[in-house]
């Protein structure tokens, strides 16, 4: 597998872009069986579909940054340069207009008669500003990401993307330069994400960290067989499942899922390839980032609807399969509009990013 392989163009390993796509449809399946799960099953829950992929989307998002900084010279200024123009142009526009359909969405549920709030989750609605304009520093505070999470609470892990992918460039050089403090580095960020609470601006580093030690490491494993994928993959995930029963630690999940993520980027193993890069599968990875965004405001407001006109829909009795038609109608619309701003916010501003990177690149 050539060093481009993970660039935007024909040879772009779409497999991963599938692994994010499930990562981010995992996150939303925790979601909605928040609305009705309690207890030690929403506890195991919460670790197994929501913090796991959370950390699997910041190891995959180390790793496809660090080749790409590898690719385009990221050791120079100027590369470091274009590499901080295509992030800001691929995470911020969406960012932006996702929150903007947040605040739509809220408006819309704190005026609607009879809502009826099934969770604690709906704490979105009750904890959102009073309508009115938004003052300077209630602008200041969207524009900088600070403080967003009453407009959509799983937007922290955006502004945490954001402080990682910026450090890792002053991170890849710091190494690069120095590289007897490869293991005190890796141990002093592995010391931070265990003591740190999380929504902690850069509290994730260590999985970007790993990121990049999986991009230095994936040459070595470029030729394993099927057969020892399969039997590392096995025990990896056996590790994983068995290892959260006792309480998500993000820093053992990072580096089984560090693991997991190593034998995935050959994939050599034909069935689960196929499957990875199967049309269904690569038009959610695709649509990933927008899904990621808007899937929780979505998700309440089709919970808020469904319990004030059709609760029947809701109360079987039996929280997972009320979990389970949340979960289908609420994922059936996100992937919609999701498609919808992938092509027109999405798309362009990346477009206009690579395009004023690459000029950047070649006035160096």
């Amino acid at each position: 597998m050539s060093r481009s392989d993970i660039i935007a163009g024909p040879s772009r390993l779409h497999h991963l872009d599938s692994l994010r796509g499930i990562a981010a449809l995992a996150v939303s399946l925790q979601h909605s069986m928040a609305c009705f799960v309690s207890g030690k099953i929403h506890d195991y829950a919460y670790s197994l579909f929501g913090l796991s992929p959370v950390v699997f989307f910041f190891l995959l998002s180390g790793f496809v940054l660090s080749r790409s900084l590898d690719v385009e010279k990221g050791k120079t200024f100027s590369g470091v340069m274009a590499y901080y123009i295509r992030r800001v142009f691929r995470l911020y526009p969406a960012a932006l207009v996702a929150i903007g359909i947040a605040a739509l969405m809220a408006f819309f549920t704190i005026s609607y008669a009879n809502w009826v709030k099934l969770c604690a989750l709906f704490a979105w609605v009750d904890c959102f500003p009073e309508r009115g304009p938004v003052g300077a520093e209630g602008i200041f505070s969207i524009l900088t990401l600070h403080q967003i999470y009453v407009f959509n609470p799983p937007m922290w892990t955006i502004r945490e993307e954001f402080a990682c992918s910026f450090l890792l460039p002053l991170l890849i050089l710091l190494l690069v330069r120095f590289p007897s403090v490869v293991l005190p580095m890796g141990a002093a960020f592995a010391w931070m994400l265990w003591r740190a609470r999380y929504h902690q601006p850069a509290s994730f580093l260590f999985a970007f960290y790993l990121g990049y030690m999986i991009h230095i490491a994936s040459p070595h494993v470029e030729k394993i067989g099927e057969k020892t994928t399969k039997i590392v993959l096995f025990f990896a995930v056996m590790l994983w499942i068995f290892s959260i029963k006792q309480g998500f630690n993000a820093v053992t999940g990072s580096i089984i899922l560090g693991v997991i993520l190593l034998v995935l980027i050959p994939c050599h193993w034909p069935f689960l390839r196929k499957i990875l890069e199967s049309p269904p599968l690569r038009f959610l990875g695709r649509i990933s980032y927008s899904f990621y965004l808007l899937h929780f405001p979505i998700m309440l407001l089709t919970c808020g609807l469904l319990a004030s006109r059709h609760l029947s829909l809701l109360i079987f009795g039996n929280r997972f399969v009320s979990s389970l038609i949340l979960f289908v109608i609420s994922v059936s619309i996100t992937l919609v509009i999701g498609h919808f701003s992938e092509r027109l916010v999405e798309a362009p501003w990346n477009r206009l990013g690579r395009k004023l990177s690459s000029h950047l690149l070649i006035l160096r």
